[in-house]
């Protein structure tokens, strides 16, 4: 599920603060796909539409 940070913060403990997502890694989020190209693909669309991809080169990682 995605959600506004406001929204979210309504599922938080109130004692809890939100993460700062420019300083903090706070969730893995995982797609199944058939291939890298279909990979490749959404990190394009995100792109296209005010995503920023991520330039770290990822190893080679057979049945993942």
């Amino acid at each position: 599920m995605i959600m506004t940070s406001d929204v979210y913060k309504g599922f938080m403990s109130p004692s809890k603060t939100l993460a700062d997502s420019k300083t903090t890694s706070e969730v893995l989020l995982c797609l199944s796909v058939d291939a890298k190209g279909e990979v490749d693909d959404i990190v394009n669309t995100a792109v296209k539409h005010g995503g920023k991809a991520d330039p770290s080169v990822m190893p080679d990682m057979p049945g993942m």
